[in-house]
């Protein structure tokens, strides 16, 4: 498949996404902003706490809570912290905020990955299918009709 058909295929996948298309549209300002953080915190609470709990997913399933950390501000972290209270995803809460102080205890400077936040990883991917339903909730709940 050349670039073109992966991008066609990616898009029309997308397109089917209530979640994906929700994110698409909601963050289009958010990510065109000069600081990202400072307008996700501007957002709608509700629209924040989408937004930030997409993220947080994302970066997390694409490397661990490390790589969140080290892509994003621990604001974007926090700002799904408050997202997973938001939605009631109690879990995905403490595993935030677990991951978070650990974060901010180990050496960062360090060769290999953090046990305890491998671990955190774990526990986050465990919950997957609930943060997924809550985020096409919200979802279906913007997009109405178009859902």
């Amino acid at each position: 498949m050349n670039e073109d058909e992966l991008f066609e295929t990616s898009m029309a996948e997308i397109a089917k996404d209530p979640a994906a298309r929700a994110y698409k549209e909601l963050g289009a300002e958010v990510f065109a902003a000069p600081d990202t953080s400072q307008a996700l915190a501007a957002c709608d609470a509700d629209v924040r706490a989408f937004l930030a709990l997409v993220m947080c997913g994302a970066e997390v399933d694409n490397g661990g809570f490390e790589q969140l950390f080290e892509n994003s501000s621990d604001q974007i972290a926090l700002h799904g912290l408050e997202g997973a209270e938001r939605f009631g995803l109690a879990k995905h809460a403490a595993t935030i905020r677990r991951a978070l102080a650990r974060w901010l205890e180990i050496d960062q400077e360090r060769d290999e990955r953090d046990a305890e936040l491998f671990r955190l990883d774990e526990d986050w991917y465990g919950g997957d299918e609930e943060l997924q339903r809550r985020l096409d909730d919200f979802a279906r709940a913007y997009l109405g009709d178009r859902a």
